[in-house]
């Protein structure tokens, strides 16, 4: 694998930091130069100026060849990288002397190639190499120079002795530059290092905490394909295979919720229960803003199996307890009708026809009367399991009002608000229950008379909202924080079930209901219910409702 290493390491002349690739190519470049040497033997064998010996280029392109096959050796064995570096800058030192050597001395036109040597050191990011490498250079260069004019028998002039102060200038000029580089790229590999450490330790802190977390944890990129997970992920959706890659559809059955709300690119976030295998997990998925890596939706999942059935359990210890209180509330209740009909059965032996009559009315609205109580507590006491599914609401409210008109005593006016194709996720049922005792209620407070109005609208982020007014005048304050506990009525003759009722339904299907006092165009005074479910964020069951 190729790597980037610092200062210090075996490296190449060249190439310090880019592996053994990098050396092969250097083989090569040598290879080519060479090549070019021999081409320069060529020409100057007719051209070559007087001084210049053929025999010593031949020399110096064999001795390049040698220092090929010498270069592949080491790359091939175990000697160290410090040690294949003195080794090729020396070579490549004394290759270059000869050559000046060879072709002129201070007239040579290969002493460029000094500069070359240095500017290579200078890659192996050592401030003091260049710096050695420019030194050990000019000595080289002025060996050569004054050895060709020692062999020529011919003296350096001034002109020639400052072009010698020129280039030997030049060489420490770009040892010292060079140095610099070397330097600013010692701090650069030095500083990469410590970033890639620090990103190592990371994504080893990040792994070590994704595999700690109890909760499942998945990231996915805008196609909803999975592109990390936890272990807690995989157990949650029983996987040992690999999944990343995998669409998030593909892996579990999601609920319907959750996949419209990824379908849509929904914005906030999606929360839901997925229930598999006896467990219950709570659901969120949240958008990733500004994602980057490929990372755009964030999927939690929290074992709630435990939770949920604590909460089981409180509720039934709550409703056992409330039963109690219901008993106590409920003989209350009934022992007055039941005073009302023993007393209208003595009155019907010693009473005429037209008095008969009176006291059987007096038996059947008694009887109506128990009928209501015991028919609220069934309706109070039994168990809710919410079933929602993407259900039409017109409809529903339309039967709901319909019924409600038919088994009014009064002419209470009831208006239905709401757009025909309004479809939500909710349980019918459930929301039909609630429906009818409110609209029960406003009939009720009402009198028989008077405005209802009957409205469902959808809101953001997949939230509904269920509105119930009337125009009877208001709740009493006395009565509000009380008015969704059993038999607690502002009504003289109310059961206090019918609110109750409503209460018990919103909680368990994690529905918010309140109660607000209502204004009409015309001035009149009511009351209105709300109802607020969400299609995603709030109809999840977590008993959330509120009492207004």
């Amino acid at each position: 694998m190729n790597r980037s290493v610092g200062p210090g390491d075996d490296s190449s002349v060249f190439i310090p930091a880019w592996g053994h690739s990098s050396l092969r190519r250097l083989l090569a470049a040598r290879a080519v130069m060479a090549l070019l040497l021999l081409g320069a033997v060529v020409w100057f064998s007719g051209h070559a100026p007087a001084g210049i010996r053929r025999e010593w280029l031949e020399g110096v392109v064999a001795a390049q060849a040698v220092l090929l096959l010498a270069q592949w050796w080491m790359l091939q064995s175990r000697i160290g990288r410090d040690m294949q570096t003195g080794f090729q800058l020396l070579a490549d030192l004394v290759l270059i002397a000869v050559l000046v050597y060879a072709s002129g001395g201070v007239d040579s036109p290969f002493t460029f190639l000094l500069g070359l040597v240095i500017i290579a050191a200078g890659t192996q990011a050592r401030p003091m190499l260049p710096a050695a490498v420019a030194v050990t250079a000019c000595a080289f260069y002025l060996i050569a120079v004054y050895g060709f004019a020692w062999r020529a028998r011919h003296p350096l002039d001034a002109h020639d002795a400052l072009s010698v102060l020129l280039q030997v200038s030049a060489l420490l000029l770009a040892g010292g530059v060079m140095g610099g580089l070397a330097r600013r790229q010692q701090a650069l590999i030095r500083e990469g290092a410590r970033a890639r450490s620090l990103h190592r330790r990371l994504e080893a802190l990040h792994g070590r905490i994704m595999d700690a977390l109890h909760d499942g944890v998945l990231a996915l990129d805008a196609e909803g394909r999975i592109v990390d997970g936890n272990r807690a992920a995989r157990d949650m959706l029983g996987r040992d295979d690999e999944i990343i890659g995998q669409p998030l559809t593909e892996v579990m059955e999601a609920p319907e919720p959750l996949r419209t709300f990824l379908a849509s690119g929904g914005q906030g976030v999606c929360r839901c229960e997925w229930r598999r295998g006896g467990r219950a997990w709570l659901l969120g998925l949240v958008r990733v803003p500004d994602a980057d890596a490929g990372v755009a939706w964030l999927l939690t999942a929290a074992d709630v199996t435990e939770l949920r059935a604590l909460e089981k359990k409180l509720a039934d210890r709550e409703r056992l307890a409330s039963l109690g209180r219901m008993a106590a509330m409920l003989a209350h209740e009934i022992r007055n009708p039941l005073q009302s009909i023993g007393q209208a059965v003595e009155m019907l032996g010693g009473t005429g026809q037209a008095r008969r009559r009176d006291v059987e009315e007096i038996l059947l609205e008694e009887v109506r009367r128990l009928d209501r109580l015991v028919s609220g507590m069934l309706d109070y006491v039994r168990p809710m399991h919410p079933r929602p599914e993407w259900t039409a609401v017109r409809p529903l409210l339309e039967t709901a009002v319909a019924q409600a008109c038919a088994v009014a005593d009064g002419a209470a006016s009831i208006h239905v608000r709401c757009e025909d194709d309004v479809r939500a996720w909710l349980d019918a049922d459930h929301l039909r229950l609630v429906l009818d005792n409110l609209l029960r209620n406003a009939m009720q407070a009402g009198g028989g008379e008077g405005r209802i109005e009957a409205g469902f609208v959808l809101l953001k982020n997949g939230q509904w909202e269920l509105r119930v007014q009337d125009d009877a005048g208001g709740v009493p304050e006395s009565v509000r924080d009380s008015l969704f506990e059993p038999f607690a009525s502002a009504r003289d003759g109310g059961s206090g079930l019918g609110l109750a009722t409503v209460w018990q339904a919103c909680r368990a299907n994690g529905w918010e209901v309140r109660v607000d006092d209502a204004t009409w165009a015309d001035g009149r005074k009511g009351t209105v219910f709300t109802v607020r479910g969400g299609t995603r964020e709030d109809g999840n069951g977590d008993g959330s409702a509120g009492r207004g």
